[in-house]
């Protein structure tokens, strides 16, 4: 029989990291196959010298679809004019993808979800309104932003001619 030596308990752990390495690469690669498009669980049970076990879940989509665009179909001209101090402007959307949603995000604000057609007021300035489309499978498409301006016009009142007959 040979003698102890210090470094043998940690040669011998090395050793068996390794065997253990190997075997968990070779059954990922065996196991790994293409995934289908929708939602999928991936799920590991490790167990240690001692018997104990835990167990990792995982949860992910797959979607291999083109994302969906999204076009304004009404929106404001670059420029409007009122006479007022603010103005309710419509707005319509489209998507490539049939059962879309769409988010929109209104000047500086955060994207939140949005109907197919709106209505906002807004005070004079600049304004930007953007948009993007969301597939039934998740996938977020490019945001799309349109600019404008609410500009405030005086009107002005041409002075009325008097057109009587004046009494002596």
């Amino acid at each position: 029989m040979g003698q102890w030596h210090p470094e043998c308990p940690a040669r011998l752990q090395a050793i068996e990291d390794q065997l253990i390495a190997s075997r968990i690469d070779s059954l990922i690669e065996r196991e790994a196959a293409p995934l289908a498009d929708g939602s999928h669980e991936f799920k590991v049970t490790a167990t240690d010298v001692a018997g104990r076990s835990g167990t990792a879940t995982a949860k992910f989509k797959v979607d291999t679809s083109v994302p969906p665009t999204v076009k304004f179909v009404k929106r404001p001209p670059r420029v409007v004019r009122t006479n007022v101090g603010s103005v309710k402007l419509s707005f319509a959307l489209t998507s490539n993808q049939p059962g879309s949603t769409f988010k929109c995000k209104i000047d500086k604000g955060a994207f939140r979800p949005c109907k197919e057609s709106f209505s906002k007021r807004f005070k004079i300035g600049k304004h930007a309104v953007a948009a993007e489309a969301v597939s039934s499978a998740g996938t977020v498409g490019k945001p799309v932003t349109v600019k404008f301006r609410v500009k405030k016009v005086t009107i002005k009142h041409k002075k009325r001619r008097h057109h009587g007959h004046q009494h002596r």
